[in-house]
């Protein structure tokens, strides 16, 4: 009974680390891409995740359009977290050099689920927005995230019949990056944490 009980608290505790470093990541990527925005979904995420940002920007501020705060909040705590659940789970904490490489490839992983993730949303928004020719404040957010990955396959990929493809495309493209790239890497930064 208590190995379930610490079983449960420790994916409480590592999904909580990992939806505040999912919107920390959303801020950073809106912010880069788009500038400040006015929509409601971003200012709920703004006031959400500005306190822990605050502090950093003092040291840190945003250069070149940059978070760079936010980058470094969303790194820390990606190493709390792992620290954390390793040394419940392990006994022992983690190797350095392969905590560095576990943190890297999880933040990319993180990144990797929210284009995931927006592409779904604004495709499946869109066809509905097409219906009701509604505004949707999601499907904007959905769209400043999804548009660095749909333009370049836009420009090489023709609608069929004006059905655009990309989203699948992106799709398809964002699974061969996490196979090929992110589960190795976090593969290799696990392994050489032991």
């Amino acid at each position: 009974m208590g190995n379930y009980d610490s079983t449960g608290i420790l994916s409480f505790v590592r999904t909580l680390f990992e939806l505040y470093s999912a919107l920390l990541l959303v801020r950073l990527l809106l912010d880069w891409f788009s500038g400040k925005l006015f929509n409601p979904i971003y200012r709920f995420i703004y006031k959400f995740t500005q306190p822990p940002i605050a502090i950093v920007q003092k040291f840190l501020p945003n250069r070149g359009g940059f978070n760079w705060a936010c980058l470094i909040v969303v790194f820390v705590l990606t190493l709390i977290k792992i620290i954390v659940l390793f040394y419940f789970t392990m006994g022992h904490l983690p190797g350095f050099i392969g905590l560095l490489t576990w943190a890297f490839a999880d933040i990319l992983s993180l990144i990797e689920s929210i284009f995931f993730w927006s592409l779904i949303v604004f495709a499946v928004l869109s066809w509905i927005s097409a219906i009701n020719r509604n505004y949707n404040p999601l499907q904007e957010i959905a769209g400043i995230l999804v548009a660095p990955i749909l333009r370049p396959i836009q420009k090489i990929l023709p609608t069929l019949g004006g059905f655009d493809l990309s989203p699948i495309v992106a799709l398809l493209g964002l699974q061969v990056i996490n196979f090929l790239i992110i589960a190795l890497l976090l593969r290799f930064g696990q392994g050489l944490t032991l």
